[in-house]
């Protein structure tokens, strides 16, 4: 029997990141941006 993946980013959501890379100006604030997220997705 196999296993349905569960996926941890949808795709709008991985947009609005790679967007907001890509135009970042301040790279300490993404990144704490990022980081809260991240830590947002494993809690839930």
């Amino acid at each position: 029997m196999q296993q349905k993946l569960v996926r941890k980013f949808n795709l709008r959501k991985f947009k609005a990141i790679s967007h907001a890379i890509s135009t970042c100006e301040d790279l300490n604030l993404l990144i704490k941006a990022i980081a809260e997220g991240a830590t947002r997705s494993f809690n839930t």
